[in-house]
């Protein structure tokens, strides 16, 4: 058997390569802090290249910055901002100037035959019809196109196509060069941007969002003007920021309370700086354990990791605690490494989930529990009737008291507990817990940069539209897959508005097919009676297919940029369908292989939902797997006892939380994981050493200094955050009350040494 010395010195030889390995990961390591949600949420169930194509699209996505001016002087100040948007880095600016019609149209020139309005193609068969289109497109003076193309495409068939699919694109408006955009009764100039950076790098975001902050607020003081902006930029800048304040100033608050509770306690800043060492190895461990098995870390996770505290001051409480005892540190260990297993078993099932958030949480659960459990073991022998921690006899008195509390409640559990199991299945029956797995209801942004997005989604026409992702390995398959989507849409439903690259970048087969219908024409001498009314002559030339290469490389190249994007498993473009989609269309559009309804809130919201079921699955076979080690340890009756306190503990948190909340979300499920955590290692306590002075007192103090912490969180601006420490706050406060009642009854008090606490 390992002797205490030996273990001593296994405990400082690992502590050493722990803290050399864990000084090179936070300096060499590739791991890195974000802020994204969508990548802690569970994946939709569709295939890995429409989720690639999806992911490649919202990243181009969050790169994008638009502002929008108006005022007297909004041309001026846009000019001004311009100028100083070019002395950022990493700022690209597009004020979403498109080339001029001549650039276009001799762009399109050598590819002229190929493009066909379905009008045009109707008039393809009578040479009559064709002279009246051709004639009324000469006299269409507000068509811009047909004074630049006719000399090199008399037919007209391009003028029309061009001015067609322009107007069907965007509905921007050009003044004074710049794009507008009407909305109450206002004029908006736009301006958009791109930052070369990661737009969910905390540090970065909130630097590059301070620097635009500034100009544009300058530029409002400056001219007088309204100047709103939106992005994901904005989002990350301030959730990122709104949550370290929050857990600057939780963990400080936490920390004083925790302090002023040990200093009246035992009146000694020892036992302190040995709740400190714990913890703070704890969160080494943990935090090593995450660099360990994780690149992307997200904030989230140590927000929700600050309740490794809860469970490792528990374990230093009933160390403090012991060292007044006459007890060897054999009847502590035994206890603490049930509690530790336990809890451990419980989140390594839960880190078995597809969720990246539960599973980050419960590797770092894991991992700092351990560093406390051999700091503790480590140490304990060595605090045996240590001055410097001996409890105040106040304290004492009180936790006569709270002993005297227990004892009623345990000589009258079996009507008490079958009392609360009754009003608990009441209560479900009679009101039934509900679940809202919205995700927006999670989301953290202020009302006034929310209110922005919703002005500039007005603004671009984005506001109610819905968005249709393509995937193809492939741009000619990719192109071809989107018109056949397109064609399948107007089937369903002919009213739909579609807008996209489509117009403006056909497929090649479908170039070909207009080719063809244009040279069958002209065999039949379709154009000669408009070209010779013109007097033109359009001979036509060899076909000549304008493919994605060509288009990257001439003036719409942009455009290309915002519909177009690759990835490593191919291409993806999306295209907007402006409407309300029929169940029908829905319903098709969920049956294609390579076709996704882009509605990330929608798709997020629905893997929330199945997974919730599935976490409330896991929570129910870590409860299962606990309790059957407690019966096996300790026998059917005391084990049943304590799987009942456990249970009841959980189901009063999430009651009191739908009583208050209304509904509940899955961070509220978390949050009855630490509740069982806790439970767990309050009842193992009481089988262990019954309703004992020191075990009383030891968890007591553990559920004032989680109460504290946990309870903090209830006030965060966090959905997220408030939602689970609602739940723990009166999750802790249950197992506290309801826990005591699953313990043995004591046997007769045995006085022991002045100045040690009663060990009966």
């Amino acid at each position: 058997m390992l002797s205490y010395s030996n273990f001593q010195k296994f405990y400082v030889i690992q502590l050493l390569l722990i803290l050399l390995f864990g000084g090179y990961q936070f300096v060499y390591g590739s791991w890195q802090v974000q802020t994204n949600i969508l990548s802690i949420l569970p994946n939709t169930q569709i295939s890995k290249a429409l989720l690639s194509s999806e992911q490649a699209l919202f990243g181009q996505a969050k790169k994008k910055v638009t502002a929008a001016l108006t005022g007297e002087k909004a041309v001026i100040a846009h000019s001004a901002l311009v100028a100083k948007l070019n002395q950022i880095e990493f700022v690209d600016i597009h004020t979403q100037q498109l080339p001029s019609i001549s650039q276009i149209s001799q762009f399109y020139r050598p590819f002229k035959d190929n493009f066909l309005t379905e009008q045009y193609v109707k008039a393809l068969d009578d040479s009559t019809e064709m002279q009246s289109l051709m004639l009324s497109q000469v006299t269409q003076i507000a068509n811009p196109f047909v004074s630049d193309t006719i000399d090199f495409s008399p037919r007209l068939a391009l003028a029309e196509y061009l001015n067609t699919e322009f107007n069907n694109l965007t509905s921007y408006k050009q003044k004074q060069g710049l794009i507008t955009s009407e909305f109450n009764d206002k004029t908006y100039y736009l301006i958009s941007l791109t930052i070369a950076t990661d737009a969910f790098s905390i540090k970065e975001s909130q630097l590059i969002a301070q620097q635009l902050q500034s100009v544009f607020l300058n530029i409002e003081n400056e001219f007088n003007v309204e100047l709103i902006y939106s992005g994901v930029l904005f989002h990350t800048a301030q959730s990122s920021k709104q949550a370290e304040d929050e857990i600057s100033t939780f963990g400080l608050i936490s920390l004083i309370g925790i302090i002023l509770l040990i200093l009246v306690v035992f009146r000694s800043i020892t036992p302190l700086f040995i709740a400190l060492w714990v913890i703070s190895l704890a969160i080494i461990y943990g935090g090593i354990g995450l660099m360990l098995f994780f690149d992307d870390i997200h904030l989230l996770s140590f927000v929700f990791a600050v309740t490794l505290i809860g469970i490792v001051i528990d374990y230093c409480f009933h160390t403090l605690v012991h060292a007044n005892t006459h007890h060897s540190a054999k009847t502590l260990i035994t206890p603490l490494l049930l509690g530790f297993i336990t809890t451990a078993l419980g989140y390594l099932v839960i880190a078995s989930s597809p969720m990246a958030l539960l599973t980050q949480v419960s590797v770092f659960m894991i991992f700092g529990l351990l560093g406390a459990l051999l700091t503790v073991l480590a140490v304990l022998p060595k605090l045996k009737h240590n001055k410097h921690l001996k409890v105040q006899h106040s304290v004492t008195q009180v936790s006569e008291r709270i002993k005297t509390a227990n004892l009623y409640l345990i000589k009258h559990r079996t009507s008490i507990l079958f009392g609360l199991s009754l009003l608990a299945i009441g209560f479900i029956a009679i009101h039934k817990v509900s679940f809202n797995d919205d995700i927006r209801l999670l989301n953290s942004s202020p009302a006034w940069l929310m209110e922005n997005e919703k002005t500039i989604s007005h603004l671009s026409n984005m506001e109610s539209i819905n968005r249709i992702i393509v995937y193809a390995p492939t741009i000619e398959a990719l192109l071809q897959k989107q018109e056949y989507a397109i064609t399948q849409l107007k089937s369903e439903q002919t009213e739909l508005d579609i807008k996209g690259l489509f117009g403006l970048l056909p497929s090649s087969s479908k170039q070909k097919l207009h080719y063809e219908l244009v040279n069958k024409a002209e065999q039949n001498k379709v154009f000669d009676l408009g070209l010779a009314q013109l007097g033109l002559s359009d001979p036509l030339t060899e076909f000549n297919a304008l493919t994605y290469k060509v288009f990257k490389a001439g003036p719409l190249s942009d455009i290309a940029d915002i519909y177009i994007v690759q990835h490593e498993l191919g291409y993806a473009l999306w295209f907007s369908v402006n409407g309300e989609l029929k169940q029908n269309t829905i319903k098709w559009l969920s049956q294609q292989q390579d076709i996704l309804l882009y509605d990330t809130a929608k798709n997020v919201s629905n893997g929330l939902s199945q997974y919730r079921a599935e976490l409330i699955n896991l929570l129910l076979i870590a409860f299962l797997a606990i309790s059957l080690v407690l019966i096996a340890r300790y026998g059917i009756k005391q084990g049943l006892l304590s799987t009942l306190a456990i249970g009841l503990s959980a189901v009063s948190a999430v009651i009191f939380t739908n009583l208050i909340a209304e509904h509940l979300n899955i961070f509220n499920l978390l949050g009855i994981l630490l509740i069982l955590a806790l439970a767990i290692d309050y009842v193992i306590f009481y089988q262990e050493q019954g309703i004992k002075e020191p075990t009383l007192l030891a968890i007591t103090l553990s559920a004032l200094s989680s109460i504290l912490a946990f309870g903090m969180l209830a006030f965060s601006q966090t959905p997220a955050v408030q939602s689970f420490g609602l739940t723990v706050m009166f999750g802790i406060t249950s197992t506290f009350l309801i826990a005591p009642m699953s313990a043995n009854l004591p046997r007769p008090n045995k006085k022991i040494k002045q100045g040690n606490l009663n060990d009966t």
